[in-house]
C-alpha cells in the first residue's frame, strides 16, 4: 500500500504544514523553540511508516533538522524524549 502523504503534491503538503503552523504556532514540537520561517516542518507524532495517520492530531510543526534527526521514532514518550534537550534540562534542573 502506497503512503498518502507522499502522494501529495507540494503545495498540498504545504497547506497541511500552514494548518499545523496555524493550530500550533511556529514552536518545535520536539525541542520545544521557535522555528523561523524557512525551517519549518510537518513532524508526524506517530510516524507514518509505523501506522500514524495524516490527521491533524498526528502532525504538529517542526525544525527541519528535529524532524530529519527523529526520523521514524516516536516524537512522543521515551524516545522522544532523547531528542528534546530542553525537556532534559527542565526535569533535570535543581530548584536552590
Amino acid at each position: 500500500m502506497a503512503d498518502e502523504y507522499l502522494s501529495l503534491s507540494g503545495a498540498q503538503r504545504r497547506v497541511l504544514l500552514d494548518q499545523a503552523l496555524a493550530t500550533y504556532g511556529w514552536v518545535c514540537c520536539i525541542c520545544g523553540l521557535g522555528i523561523a520561517p524557512g525551517q519549518e516542518s510537518l513532524q508526524h507524532t506517530t510516524a507514518r511508516s509505523k501506522g500514524g495517520q495524516r490527521t491533524a492530531e498526528n502532525e504538529r510543526p517542526a525544525h527541519k533538522s528535529c524532524n530529519y534527526q527523529l526520523q521514524d521514532r516516536d516524537s512522543s514518550g521515551p524516545e522522544g524524549e532523547i531528542h528534546n534537550g530542553l525537556n532534559y534540562f527542565a526535569s533535570s534542573r535543581v530548584e536552590r
